[in-house]
């Protein structure tokens, strides 16, 4: 009996006490401010869904792309976007998942990638300036560069930065402002 209290209070730990989804159209951007006290601004045609448990926090971005600014915690910061996991280390960072790559860009702190795929990358601790480029069909690893960190998140004023861009890439990213 102490034994099943031991594993039902641990199990506790995990079920969710908040959770809430954002699903913008081609036409919207909003922002939510949770309820720890991090803010996420999400983009044109985004789906993110957010969930928290006494123990850990998680956002998983099911398309589109997010900026988010995190909140101190005890309890860490977990994004999932396609088949990499980002732990946040205190940091405003920003998400772009479209259905050929994964971009992640830090404008501030740090943040932990690990991606899983056949060609994954080591994980990575990614700081202010580090942008990386992932390919979504294997996780491998087409690009990490320095950029000003002003340059992140820049969609939130208005404004679209691309680097080193294809064609492809340019398309997916234009399709989240068309229905």
């Amino acid at each position: 009996l102490a034994a099943m209290l031991l594993i039902a209070a641990a199990a506790y730990q995990y079920v969710p006490i908040s959770y809430e989804t954002v699903a913008n159209a081609s036409t919207q951007t909003r922002s939510l401010d949770l309820s720890d006290g991090t803010h996420l601004h999400a983009n044109v045609g985004t789906r993110v869904s957010v969930r928290y448990t006494l123990a850990e926090r998680h956002i998983r971005v099911e398309g589109g792309e997010v900026y988010i600014d995190a909140a101190p915690d005890r309890r860490p910061l977990i994004v999932a976007a396609g088949d990499a996991e980002l732990r946040d280390i205190g940091t405003e960072f920003n998400v772009l998942l479209l259905p050929d790559v994964l971009q992640v860009g830090v404008r501030s702190g740090e943040v932990r990638l690990n991606a899983t795929g056949a060609n994954a990358p080591a994980a990575q601790t990614l700081q202010a300036g580090d942008t990386v480029l992932l390919s979504r069909a294997d996780a491998r690893l087409l690009r990490r560069q320095q950029v000003p960190a002003s340059e992140i998140g820049a969609w939130q004023g208005g404004v679209a930065v691309m680097h080193d861009t294809t064609l492809q890439q340019l398309a997916g990213y234009l399709a989240l402002y068309r229905d």
